[in-house]
């Protein structure tokens, strides 16, 4: 009976572990498990913004267009998330194998990474890679059978701790053949909004600057 009480312990904690989102480190590729607001009621938030992008893969050998659904979400955490699901026009003559999100927050970030199995979609990201040294801020999502012609993916997420947002990141896409990259698409991305301070001071130089201009036209 202990033995069996031990054995239900450790999974229950495997299970636990894998359906929460991971932090992953400059230069290593990490697997995601999958997750959902039950599990991170934090995740639980107000839709602030949500953006429909069209994109093109061409090469020789293939035609892949399709939409990523782009989200900002202002969490229960008082922090915004940022969020993308990939569409695959039924159409593409091969699928989305990877998204590289390039620029998205400091090099020295260590957010929460990970996809939602509480929504839509049918094909999750198998795993993100971090890219090493002075491009730590890029992560690739990697899809290894790839998001099919017709398909789409789970939102898959950045859980940071911004405080702002702006379009300031950028994506692309490349195909399973590996034959084809698209364009660099603009993304939301962490900001950090303008302290009240620093606001003030601007509106205080402006309103001088306006009295000057009037001085000078008198």
């Amino acid at each position: 009976m202990v033995r069996k009480t031990a054995a239900l312990l450790v999974v229950l904690a495997l299970a636990s572990s894998w359906a929460h989102a991971v932090t992953v480190s400059p230069g290593s590729i990490v697997a995601l498990p999958g997750t959902t607001v039950a599990a991170e009621p934090d995740l639980k938030g107000t839709v602030v913004q949500d953006d429909i992008l069209p994109f093109t893969i061409s090469s020789p050998s293939t035609s892949l267009t399709g939409e990523v659904q782009e989200r900002v979400v202002l969490a229960a955490d008082g922090f915004y998330d940022f969020y993308w699901r990939v569409f695959v026009n039924p159409s593409s003559t091969d699928s989305v194998s990877a998204l590289r999100l390039i620029n998205f927050g400091p090099l020295a970030a260590n957010y929460n990474i990970d996809y939602r199995t509480d929504g839509l979609g049918s094909t999750a990201p198998n795993s993100v890679h971090r890219f090493p040294g002075a491009a730590a801020n890029d992560y690739n999502f990697l899809f290894t059978t790839g998001i099919a012609p017709g398909s789409s993916s789970y939102f898959f997420f950045m859980d940071t701790n911004a405080t702002g947002y702006a379009k300031n990141a950028a994506f692309d896409f490349t195909n399973l053949s590996d034959t084809g990259i698209s364009r660099l698409i603009s993304t939301w991305g962490p900001s950090a909004p303008v302290p009240l301070p620093a606001a003030i001071w601007l509106l205080g130089s402006a309103v001088a600057g306006l009295g000057l201009f009037r001085r000078r036209s008198l």
